[in-house]
C-alpha cells in the first residue's frame, strides 16, 4: 500500500472512532458544531488503527497511523486533546494532519452546512498558526495555496 493511500485510510479510521462513539453513546452534534464527549472518539480511533493494522508488517507505519489518529486534535499551544501536548511534543505527522483535517472540515460541504468560501478557509489556518497549528507547517501550507486550490478543483472534477 502506498504511503498516500495509507494516510487516507488513517484519516478515515481516525474518525471511525467518533462514529462508533456516537452510535454507542447516542450522542448528538451540538449546535456549536462540537461533539459532546469528543475525547473517547480520539482514543477509540487510535485503538481501531492498532487493531486493524496489527498485521501490517510495518511497525513504523502502524505507529505513524496511531499517532495521527490520536494526536491530530492536539493544539500547538498545548490546549488540544487528548493529552494536552504542545509544540514539537506533537508528532510531526499529527501536526500535518491537524492542518489538513481543519482545512478539509471547513472547505468541504457537510450535511449540516455549506463549504466556507476558500479565502476564509485559508484565513482559519493563518489565524491558527502558532496557537492551533505549527507555525512553520502552516506557512508551508499557506505558501502552497495555488497548488491546494488546484488539487481541490481536480478532486471536484473526479466527484462529478
Amino acid at each position: 500500500m502506498g504511503f498516500s493511500v495509507y494516510v487516507c485510510f488513517v484519516s478515515l479510521f481516525a474518525h471511525y472512532g467518533m462514529i462508533l462513539y456516537l452510535v454507542i453513546s447516542r450522542r448528538r452534534f451540538l449546535p456549536s458544531g462540537k461533539v459532546a464527549g469528543t475525547l473517547p472518539f480520539i482514543l477509540i480511533g487510535g485503538e481501531i488503527i492498532q487493531t486493524v493494522f496489527k498485521d501490517l508488517g510495518d511497525e513504523e507505519l502502524r505507529k505513524i497511523a496511531f499517532e495521527m489518529a490520536r494526536y491530530h486534535h492536539e493544539k500547538y499551544n498545548g490546549k488540544g486533546y487528548p493529552d494536552g501536548l504542545a509544540g514539537e511534543q506533537i508528532p510531526l505527522h499529527a501536526r500535518i494532519m491537524a492542518i489538513a483535517d481543519v482545512f478539509d472540515a471547513v472547505s468541504q460541504k457537510r450535511c449540516y452546512r455549506d463549504a466556507m468560501p476558500i479565502d476564509e478557509c485559508f484565513e482559519i489556518i493563518e489565524k491558527g498558526a502558532g496557537t492551533d497549528f505549527d507555525p512553520v507547517l502552516a506557512k508551508l501550507f499557506l505558501d502552497a495555496r495555488d497548488e491546494v486550490i488546484e488539487l481541490m478543483r481536480a478532486n471536484e472534477c473526479k466527484e462529478d
